[in-house]
């Protein structure tokens, strides 16, 4: 039997048919203006390419930012959703059970299923386009009363940045992967295109010891490690995982670390918590379907 996983991004779509692992993926742009259909159409698409029947597949698991309750998408700012059913049109039309779940919880179980270094509490911050994440303590999915943990909205600059939420100075406006390119984008103006820019990149120029990418490289760190520790104090989880497109650059959650073992936890004998690039990276959030369908 196969599962499929969905993982909607600001960014990209990305579908996946899952055996025992990943054994086809399809990527394509996020199409906010008929997403639904987008969806249904590549889940179809990747079972006639592997050439199997829907009835081996045991179910779809879907993960999607915002807040999501009972498969129905209440609201994705980013995505322009609101009060979408997204499990029952998708059940609908592919005759297959669906779980709809919030993008973060989906990729924390992913993480946290196929860890071989299982804890009993961590968080998973997934850095893309915005800032998600999720929570398991003593060995369970956190869910608060309506069943999503919203990590990216927490605040770490008072009366800072516009944030899509409504709010000012979120986290996700400082350390998301979009937020990173943004402030190179400003430092460096006009002297690199913009399509150019990526984490590999400006860390690459940063070891060579380029000053506009020191400066980058200080600020960005500099955020996350806050944010990273304000979920420390708050949680105190034995690791924190960091998901998403910086985690191919593991040499900056390397800094972010140092900053946070330097910082103390705000407590000089605090324990330490360990720090990590995500196992799955960007692949997180299709593998919440196999923890999901395997009664995770």
């Amino acid at each position: 039997m196969y599962i499929i996983g969905v993982d909607i991004g600001g960014t990209n779509v990305k579908v996946g048919l899952i055996n025992d692992k990943i054994v086809d993926k399809i990527v394509s742009p996020t199409n906010t203006f008929d997403l639904v259909k987008q969806v249904t159409s590549l889940i179809e698409n990747i079972i006639t390419k592997n050439n199997i029947d829907k009835a081996q597949v045991k179910g779809v698991g879907i993960g999607c930012p915002g807040i999501v309750e009972n498969g129905v998408v209440v609201e994705s700012v980013n995505l322009q959703l609101k009060n979408v059913p997204l499990k029952d049109i998708i059940e609908k039309e592919l005759g297959m059970p669906v779980v709809v779940r919030n993008d973060g919880d989906m990729a924390v179980l992913g993480e946290y299923f196929c860890s071989e270094d299982k804890v009993d509490s961590m968080i998973l911050l997934t850095i893309g386009t915005g800032v998600g994440g999720g929570i398991i303590i003593n060995n369970k999915l956190y869910e608060s009363g309506r069943g999503y943990s919203e990590l990216g909205h927490t605040t770490l600059i008072h009366n800072g940045k516009d944030c899509n939420c409504g709010r000012k100075g979120c986290l996700e406006q400082y350390v998301s992967y979009k937020a990173l390119l943004n402030m190179a984008r400003d430092k460096y103006a006009d002297t690199i295109d913009y399509n150019d820019l990526s984490a590999e990149m400006i860390y690459e120029r940063y070891k060579r010891g380029e000053s506009v990418a020191k400066k980058i490289i200080d600020e960005y760190t500099d955020y996350l490690a806050d944010g990273v520790l304000n979920f420390c104090n708050i949680f105190r989880p034995k690791k924190i995982v960091i998901g998403g497109g910086i985690s191919y650059v593991p040499e900056i959650i390397k800094i972010v670390k140092d900053k946070c073992y330097t910082l103390k936890y705000g407590y000089k004998n605090s324990d330490k918590v360990d720090i990590v690039p995500a196992v799955l990276k960007n692949e997180a959030g299709i593998m919440g379907a196999k923890a999901i369908f395997s009664g995770v």
